[in-house]
């Protein structure tokens, strides 16, 4: 996996960065979570040759198989790799609406590794970004919310500057988050 690594950060050919995404993906899909989480760190050093991968529809197809599985951790790590390949998940609706979904989950790694991939696709995917905007802004504002996931649906709302209208509903929010949970006393 680290060879891999190697050659997609040192290739630029299409072909070369097509067959070793793909053979990331099949690895990803059969191995167990020490694998994935080498292949994990692989795609995140190739994340800007993904844009490259003429057939990223099947690599996002073994990672989602992962991503379907009952073990929190193997979702996680699925939504980690969808995080990892956002360059190529712009217009992949179902991929959007399970990373949603997913934020409601209560494991805590499932739900932090959400939060990233959100903010990942939120930058590049208006669509994500106004499909996620209520589960978002629910969490950002809800007392039961962690501290650090709280934050992090902070970044999250920081990538909603698609229109002017999500810029300024997601700035309320955030604004209504500093008001209701200050860092010190407020006098």
């Amino acid at each position: 996996v680290a060879g891999i690594a190697m050659l997609l950060k040192g290739t630029t050919s299409a072909s070369v960065c097509n067959s070793a995404m793909l053979k990331l993906g099949e690895a990803f899909q059969r191995g167990d979570n020490v694998l994935r989480l080498c292949i994990l760190s692989a795609l995140r050093s190739s994340r800007s040759q993904a844009s490259v991968v003429m057939n990223a529809d099947r690599v996002i197809k073994r990672v989602h198989s992962v991503f379907q599985s009952n073990d929190p951790n193997e979702r996680a790590l699925a939504v980690w790799a969808f995080e990892a390949l956002s360059p190529v998940l712009k217009d992949h609706h179902r991929i959007h609406s399970d990373i949603r979904d997913a934020l409601a989950s209560t494991n805590e790694h499932e739900q932090r590794a959400c939060a990233h991939a959100s903010a990942s696709l939120s930058g590049v995917s208006a669509s994500m970004a106004e499909s996620s905007s209520s589960s978002v802004s629910r969490l950002a504002l809800s007392v039961t919310t962690s501290p650090t996931l709280r934050i992090l649906m902070l970044r999250v709302l920081s990538r909603f500057h698609h229109t002017p209208k999500m810029a300024t509903q997601a700035s309320q929010v955030i604004h209504q988050v500093l008001l209701d949970y200050p860092t010190r006393d407020v006098a």
